[in-house]
């Protein structure tokens, strides 16, 4: 059997997120799913389950803990074995039906690891604008036939990780925070105040988001 720790001192991003978006405790390391590994619904199933628009925003990697527990059940994170679940994760969160969803990196899950393309599966192929840069994801968000959003960012990063490898850390990369944003940066907030506007302006769901 798979030998796991329900009663360590401290926790992960996936297992965190997992008990804040699902409201139950789980393993180290596990995505959407309790110690027994059976997937559980997050709070943004739900509401889209109740019709609602939904959206996620983080500076985070699109296959890093804290976006997947949003749109994915995994035995583990994506950076624990490879391609193998960062695969099965990002193919999860193309098919999850969240409306908006900004993070840094593709939707393929930007670390192609050493050098390998996951899958040619893209977001495009699944009704989202895809923004690359703060022009284009507010060009978007303005452009009232836009009602899902999805992100492919690859921001500048401060100069302390200029000495990590993105092929075996992927962990280093991120938008950067908005304490180390330079003029004209992309942003938390940016992301944030897009978001905001395309699911209660664009989607206008009259259930809401």
């Amino acid at each position: 059997g798979l030998a796991v720790d329900y009663n360590g001192y401290a926790t992960d991003s996936a297992a965190a997120g997992t008990a804040l978006l699902g409201g139950y405790k789980t393993a180290y390391l596990m995505v959407g799913v309790d110690p027994m590994m059976r997937p559980r619904a997050n709070l943004l199933e739900l509401c889209r389950l109740e019709g609602k628009a939904t959206g996620f925003v983080t500076t985070k990697s699109l296959v890093d803990a804290t976006p997947t527990t949003a749109t994915a059940h995994s035995l583990k994170r994506a950076d624990q074995d490879g391609c193998a679940y960062q695969l099965d994760v990002s193919l999860q969160m193309l098919n999850s039906g969240i409306d908006v969803l900004l993070a840094y990196g593709s939707d393929g899950g930007y670390i192609n690891t050493f050098g390998k393309v996951l899958h040619d599966d893209r977001a495009a192929k699944h009704g989202y604008i895809v923004a690359n840069s703060l022009e284009a994801m507010n060009a978007a968000v303005y452009d009232r036939r836009v009602t899902r959003l999805w992100s492919d960012f690859h921001t500048p990063h401060p100069a302390y990780y200029c000495d990590v490898d993105p092929m075996t850390d992927y962990q280093a990369l991120h938008v950067p925070y908005d304490c180390d944003a330079q003029d004209g940066d992309l942003t938390l907030m940016d992301m944030a105040k897009a978001a905001l506007e395309l699911l209660s302006v664009n989607v206008n769901d009259p259930d809401g988001f």
